[in-house]
């Protein structure tokens, strides 16, 4: 400020100073500056502050890590009513988030769905994120729902994880053998038990059903004949589980070499059955390898087949003897 007799003083504008101007209205406007009783126009030009945080639309994450958004005030609205930012989340077990006056730091817990909304208080302008929480652990392999081991046998876990893992078994009788993510699992008793595999940070889980067999790992040829003549020959079974059944080999067989173990040195099939009477062959063969032997699950053709006609014969069969 210059006075008259020509001195000057620094004064520091304060907002009781100012008057006659509208912050709702933008453009520009001409401000009244008094002070000791001198007054002075300053003309400005009133933007507004648009609420636009980055980045916008939804994500997921994986349960442990975080996100950094950016709110984008100007420095010189920081801790300023007109750009306070209102932060609701709808699940704080989900996730957590810590706001900064530029930042807005998002840090997820546990799996599960949370909503995260931002909301300008001076222009009310809102910004929705649907948060996808994944889980901290995966199964890298034995991703069926159900997993079966023969007894004395042993079968490897792993797991994807980005921290430290635990095995849990649900029975003393399943023997768990790990090392970091992985897990050596047997048991000489058979049964049905529950693995677990949890992350030891963000408590996540997988989880495996095993079921361990009374079968054993068949080693030749013989072995293979007398099983498959076993399975194919309980005709009630066959009935109930449309012809599926599963036998654990030492070696690799092809389709065919399994269709001939249905069918004796003349040709004859199983049950006095003959080639041409009714087709018995092996129709899908799936194949589950592990480092010490094969899970295969057979499907038996039954194209020609009629489980009643068959049981019916083999009931007048065993009348006639």
């Amino acid at each position: 400020m210059t006075y008259h007799d020509g001195s000057k003083k620094r004064i520091k504008l304060t907002k009781d100073m100012c008057s006659e101007y509208n912050l709702q209205q933008e453009g520009k406007q001409s401000v009244k500056i008094s002070y000791e009783g001198y007054e002075l126009r300053k003309e400005i030009n009133v933007k507004a502050f648009q609420f636009s945080p980055t980045p916008t639309g939804d994500f997921s994450l994986q349960a442990g890590k975080s996100k950094t958004i950016a709110l984008n005030i100007p420095e010189v609205l920081e801790n300023k009513e007109v750009a306070k930012i209102n932060i609701n989340n709808t699940d704080n077990t989900i996730a957590s988030f810590r706001k900064t006056d530029q930042k807005l730091f998002f840090e997820t817990k546990h799996t599960g769905k949370t909503q995260i909304k931002a909301t300008h208080l001076y222009s009310h302008k809102s910004y929705i994120w649907n948060v996808v929480v994944n889980p901290s652990i995966s199964k890298v392999n034995n991703l069926e729902e159900s997993i079966n081991i023969p007894l004395d046998q042993s079968l490897n876990f792993e797991v994807r994880c980005n921290h430290d893992v635990s095995y849990y078994a649900n029975s003393s009788q399943l023997f768990v053998h790990t090392n970091g993510h992985h897990a050596q699992v047997s048991s000489n008793k058979a049964g049905i038990y529950e693995l677990v595999a949890q992350d030891n940070q963000t408590k996540d889980r997988v989880f495996y059903q095993i079921h361990v067999d009374n079968d054993i790992v068949l080693k030749n040829d013989t072995e293979v004949l007398n099983r498959m003549h076993l399975e194919a020959t309980q005709l009630e079974k066959m009935k109930q589980t449309q012809g599926i059944f599963k036998i654990y080999v030492a070696h690799d067989y092809p389709p065919i070499d399994l269709d001939n173990f249905l069918f004796d040195n003349t040709g004859t099939h199983l049950g006095d059955f003959y080639k041409e009477d009714m087709l018995l062959r092996v129709k899908v063969l799936r194949r589950i390898y592990h480092p010490e032997y094969r899970e295969y699950i057979i499907t038996l053709d039954s194209g020609y087949w009629n489980w009643n006609t068959r049981i019916a014969y083999e009931k007048k069969a065993y009348r006639c003897l």
